[in-house]
């Protein structure tokens, strides 16, 4: 159990619950009629909320993130449904137009299973891995800090590592959002890192991802429930992390899309099973660490806070 759920005490600043669509009486009405096998798990799913303590980051993305929510006054049921669930579980682009906060530093705004779906990678890079490097005792708001936190803990080399991975990550989509390398390696490139002499593209992406797993290490455990592995096609057999399975689910699910990106309709051939299924896992129990938070930051902020009572 991660440790910010693991500590109870009324003196801990809470996660502070957002308002959902799946609260809304009229859309609950629909989900009952049309859902009926899934209404107890809709019922109990997370409802993303809001760090104690949000940074500019986390605030701004959290209003952008729960803004996308609001049903437009053109959709119906089944359209609201669809964009809700895909967004709400991959998007990384709210569409903030001009106004974002120079901390965003062109990273458009991502949900956490977002995050996650776009530049988790299960590769390693000279020997390091998430897996291995999530277990270092980092901590941070950002790289640099996570760097400082490290020194005096770990050779240059096992930082290094630390760096790559980060890159690794960064770069992962690299199609969709342009990223270039830190261009230096070895010592040179841990003490620009530590100057703060780097592009913050790598703290809001590959940094984050490597911070919320830190916070949220239930994200890497491996899939139990037989039936999320089976309707994705893995074998039964095979230890699939939950991280793993978001990447895959999120492939699965572009067959809600048309190649120019808009949503295709309920009645197209194979919309409803893949929908359903998709409402399946957003609100399956083994799934809801991804949902604690409407930004990648709520759960690095709490950790954070936790880390310095």
């Amino acid at each position: 159990m991660h440790e910010i759920a693991a500590i109870v005490d009324e003196q801990v600043p809470q996660r502070r619950d957002s308002e959902h669509p799946f609260d809304n009486v009229a859309f609950q009405g629909f989900l009952q009629e049309e859902f009926p096998e899934l209404v107890g798990q809709v019922a109990t799913a997370t409802r993303p909320g809001v760090s104690a303590q949000p940074d500019e980051m986390e605030a701004w993305e959290s209003a952008v993130v729960q803004q996308r929510k609001q049903r437009r006054g053109f959709e119906g049921d089944w359209d609201y449904l669809i964009r809700l669930l895909y967004e709400e579980c991959f998007s990384i682009n709210q569409n903030p137009g001009v106004g974002e906060p120079a901390t965003m530093h062109g990273v458009a705004g991502h949900t956490p299973s977002g995050l996650v779906s776009h530049f988790f990678s299960g590769n390693s890079t000279g020997g390091a891995s998430i897996s291995t490097e999530v277990q270092k005792d980092f901590s941070g708001a950002s790289l640099q800090e996570a760097v400082h936190s490290l020194q005096g803990k770990l050779t240059n080399r096992q930082i290094e590592g630390f760096l790559d991975v980060v890159q690794m990550c960064t770069s992962r989509n690299d199609v969709l959002i342009q990223v270039h390398r830190m261009g230096y390696s070895g010592s040179d490139v841990i003490e620009l890192v530590r100057n703060g002499q780097y592009g913050k593209i790598f703290d809001s992406i590959g940094y984050r991802l490597l911070a919320m797993f830190k916070a949220e290490p239930t994200m890497l455990e491996p899939i139990q429930d037989l039936r999320l592995k089976e309707m994705l096609n893995f074998r039964t057999d095979r230890v699939v992390s939950k991280a793993r399975f978001i990447v895959k689910l999120w492939g699965y699910c572009q067959s809600l899309l048309y190649e120019n990106g808009a949503y295709r309709y309920i009645g197209e051939s194979g919309v409803r099973e893949v929908l359903t299924n998709l409402l399946f896992c957003r609100t399956h129990p083994e799934l809801q660490c991804f949902f604690r938070y409407l930004s990648p930051s709520g759960y690095i902020n709490d950790w954070m806070g936790l880390r310095n009572l």
